[in-house]
């Protein structure tokens, strides 16, 4: 046995569905989320950032993000605010750019400063250099730059620190290295 729907028939078929269907998410909706949240008021939660290809961040603390985008089509940046980060990362800026463009890369630690500490860490069968420095305004105020090769990419991580617990740049130093690799993965 055979029905024949009239194409019309079905057209209000397929409306009513759609309305009805349309109503019941959009009475859901209002129920769950009655006041709009603004993203300036509530930090982001950690979710995934993609530096590269073969690597990712993921950041451990919630994070307001203040800036990201492209670096010449090679490469991504992401500027990161934290507010309550038990380290005293106040601020983070994770930038990936080919290695043939270190360069031309602009650092927001002059290597020619004479006041920067380097240190050298492991990672990935290489090393990483890590540079640090108190900034000459705020004496527990520390800028760190985390620089290694991964792929033939340049992952540069570059941050701001509250130094309140007021210890060694090289404690400092090495706790940030520590940081930085448990929210870097790479595939």
């Amino acid at each position: 046995m055979k029905y024949h729907i009239n194409k019309y028939e079905y057209m209000k078929f397929l409306i009513i569905l759609t309305l009805a269907f349309s109503v019941s998410a959009e009475c859901h909706l209002s129920e769950n989320h009655s006041a709009p949240i603004s993203k300036e008021a509530s930090p982001n939660t950690p979710k995934i950032l993609r530096i590269t290809y073969d690597a990712t961040w993921e950041p451990k603390d919630s994070f307001h993000l203040k800036n990201s985008g492209s670096l010449d089509g090679n490469g991504n940046t992401y500027t990161l605010q934290y507010e309550n980060n038990l380290m005293g990362i106040k601020m983070l800026k994770i930038s990936s750019t080919n290695q043939e463009n270190r360069n031309y890369f602009k650092y927001q630690l002059s290597p020619t400063d004479p006041d920067l500490s380097v240190f050298y860490f492991p990672w990935q069968k290489t090393r990483i250099s890590l540079v640090a420095k108190k900034t000459r305004l705020d004496a527990k105020l520390f800028q760190c730059r985390w620089e290694g090769v991964y792929k033939g990419f340049l992952i540069i991580v570059e941050s701001e620190i509250d130094n309140s617990r007021e210890i060694e740049t090289s404690d400092l130093a090495e706790d940030f290295h520590k940081y930085v690799v448990s929210s870097l993965t790479i595939y």
